[in-house]
């Protein structure tokens, strides 16, 4: 929601699905890692969130709990594959030889 002065506020919740879909290069990144230090009833300092400035109060902390390996195999599955799909993409790179082909690169044209 917005004010005419040109805060604003909102109201989000940090769990389980909010830390697995972490990306470092989402502007949600630091409200997480701020959410995460918050004991209930507390307020963080000021801090940049993406291009934006941000103070969050933490209205309510619940504990987690126990889910059965059988609810989390195919999450836990699909975690694995991501992180050795980017490994290898990664080490793909690395390993990556470009050789430029002198005679086609100047016969191309820009359409």
């Amino acid at each position: 929601m917005e004010a005419e002065s040109g805060w604003a506020f909102g109201e989000f919740q940090v769990n389980e699905d909010t830390l697995r879909s972490k990306d470092l290069n989402t502007p949600d990144e630091a409200a997480i890692e701020e959410a995460l230090l918050l004991s209930e009833g507390g307020v963080s300092q000021v801090f940049a969130d993406g291009d934006r400035f941000a103070v969050l109060k933490c209205l309510a902390r619940k504990g987690g709990g126990y889910r059965p390996f059988g609810d989390v195999k195919e999450d836990v599955k699909r975690r694995l594959f991501e992180e050795k799909f980017e490994t290898e993409v990664k080490r793909l790179v690395a390993e990556a030889k470009v050789t430029l082909k002198e005679q086609v690169y100047r016969s191309m044209r820009l359409q």
